[in-house]
């Protein structure tokens, strides 16, 4: 039967685009949903002691921006920071004021380094390397570094959370390429100067729709090779990728609710 619903629901997902008439944010959205680990969050078991609950609002205003279902009108303002503010809250997961993206950000790395400690990994955050810029400015520590991951080095793990709805001058870039482009430029940024230190370094890219970088993908894996190896008793599976596509879609869900208009709420 299980074989049989795949079957059917594969049929129905190819032939989707083809049965409806999708405007250009729809058709994304639907595109960004075919990937790898995309809807990891809907199968996530709802446990409050693993920060994997969602209430109710955010739910719901998680699945509108899933759905591309318009959430402001025409000329709106972010009540956060006073910018335009498009229908589809696009800037809502970019705006940087409160409950902005540093929050989602740092909800993702938090969850990581839990993960870490329940694997036995010994991890740290927001870990100082002393990095200057060109220009003599400090850059950010480390937002996890793990002990001895590497061929018995440190290495450095960038968390960075991305849209692939940036701004309307890239919004037909397929899926996928924001999360390569963001990696890319971190690595320009960090590699060579965690090298130098004799660091290693990979930066854990994800989407706000769920899709994950490859160096992400291979973090987890690993930890889940961790924890069972950890805790012989422990069944994992796929879960770990379920509880971070879960905290992901908390952190949107929350930057969406507090923008929206009081009303709604």
């Amino acid at each position: 039967m299980k074989l049989l619903a795949a079957l059917y629901f594969g049929a129905v997902k190819e032939n989707l685009p083809a049965s409806f008439t999708l405007n250009e944010q729809e058709s994304l959205v639907w595109q960004c949903h075919r990937r790898d680990h995309a809807m990891d969050f809907l199968k996530a078991v709802p446990i409050s002691g693993l920060n994997q609950t969602v209430a109710p609002r955010q739910f719901q205003s998680i699945l509108k921006y899933w759905l591309a279902i318009p959430f402001f009108e025409e000329d709106s303002r972010c009540s956060m920071c006073n910018r335009p503010m498009d229908i589809y809250a696009d800037h809502a997961v970019h705006c940087a004021s409160e409950v902005g993206s540093k929050f989602r950000h740092d909800m993702v790395r938090d969850a990581l380094l839990d993960i870490c400690y329940r694997s036995g990994v010994v991890a740290r955050k927001e870990v100082s390397l002393g990095f200057l810029s060109n220009s003599d400015k400090e850059l950010k520590p480390a937002d996890i570094m793990v002990h001895n991951w590497e061929d018995d080095k440190d290495v450095c793990f960038d968390v960075t959370g991305i849209s692939p709805f940036t701004t309307s001058r890239t919004r037909n870039t397929p899926p996928g390429q924001a999360i390569i482009a963001a990696v890319s430029r971190k690595r320009t940024k960090y590699l060579h100067k965690c090298m130098t230190l004799g660091y290693g370094f990979q930066a854990l890219a994800f989407s706000t729709m769920g899709e994950l970088g490859d160096d992400l993908v291979l973090f987890l894996k690993r930890l889940s090779n961790c924890l069972v190896s950890h805790d012989v008793n422990h069944k994992i599976g796929n879960s770990l990728f379920h509880r971070l596509g879960i905290i992901i879609q908390k952190g949107v869900g929350a930057q969406l609710v507090a923008r929206l208009p009081s009303i709604d709420l």
